[in-house]
């Protein structure tokens, strides 16, 4: 996984997967992976990263944020499905 952060602004940006196992609405969220160098427009990159769960994972989706103030500003992808 890999996130950039495009805007100059004080606001870290993160990357992170919900994970979908029939037993959450919307999914567990997996660590969030931080992004805090600003508008130097560089990625931050993770390797290796896996998950497991006691359940059966059904999906993903892909959620990207920016840590901003109050609730945080989110963008999902499409379910991503197994």
């Amino acid at each position: 996984m890999s996130v950039k952060d495009n805007k100059c602004d004080s606001n870290d940006v993160y990357i992170r997967l919900r994970i979908h196992d029939g037993t959450h609405n919307s999914g567990w969220g997996t660590t969030k992976r931080r992004n805090s160098s600003g508008c130097r427009g560089s990625y931050v990159s993770w390797h290796g990263l896996h998950v497991t769960n006691d359940a059966r994972i059904r999906g993903v989706k892909v959620e990207v944020c920016v840590d901003d103030a109050g609730s945080d500003t989110c963008r999902r992808s499409a379910y991503i499905a197994r």
